[in-house]
């Protein structure tokens, strides 16, 4: 047997039931002028407060991973040296903040460029600004010496981390060293430093407080 369908009309109660929780008197309504102007000045200040803490995290992402980069070409230096039997370098050009790695030949007898030339990130440069404690196991702050040419004679503007046929850090003269290391900064306070061991063990520092901490 078919079931009756009968259809109810509403009462006025049950209409008003039935109404858009954005609906007033019966009409649409939406955000007024007022109302959207306040959401956009809160956001707004919201925005303004937490910029600051924002590009302070970006510098220091950008400068951690310039220490990086340099570190693993260190590596890869390192590396390169004890695999050819001959000397390899990461030559620091100080002025334009960037650097590359280099490889002797012992043919010519030159270092010759392996790969191009890499960059800093932007804002960060190499220095240490007022800090006078050093990193790693350097005695006095500075960054390494500078990278010689054919010659012997210094390459002005430049600094040099230098890999011996064993892998050992050395200096001009071939004798094993423990001055090297390179200090970035973000260029807001914030410094960061790769050095190299005696042993050739490689160390990425940042400057925490009034000491150097090992990441």
């Amino acid at each position: 047997m078919k079931k009756k369908i009968t259809l109810r009309t509403l009462r006025p109660k049950d209409k008003w039931k039935h109404r858009s929780p954005w609906t007033r008197g019966g009409d649409q309504r939406g955000f007024n002028v007022i109302e959207l102007s306040l959401v956009m000045i809160i956001t707004l200040i919201t925005l303004t407060g937490a910029l600051p803490a924002l590009q302070g995290y970006l510098r220091s992402y950008r400068s951690s991973g310039d220490a990086a980069s340099i570190s693993g070409q260190l590596a890869l230096a390192r590396m390169r040296s004890a695999a050819n039997f001959t000397h390899a370098r990461l030559n620091f050009n100080l002025a334009s903040n960037s650097y590359q790695l280099e490889i002797y030949d012992k043919t010519t007898n030159q270092f010759q460029l392996e790969g191009g030339a890499q960059r800093l990130a932007e804002n960060d440069s190499y220095g240490y600004g007022h800090l006078s404690t050093p990193a790693g196991t350097q005695t006095t702050i500075g960054q390494s010496s500078s990278c010689l040419d054919g010659a012997g004679q210094s390459i002005a503007g430049t600094a040099c981390i230098l890999f011996n046929s064993r892998g050992i850090p050395v200096d001009g003269t071939g004798a094993s060293t423990s001055n090297d290391a390179i200090y970035l900064t973000d260029g807001s306070g914030g410094y960061l430093s790769v050095t190299v061991s005696p042993s050739g063990r490689i160390s990425v520092w940042r400057y925490m407080g009034s000491t150097w901490t090992e990441r």
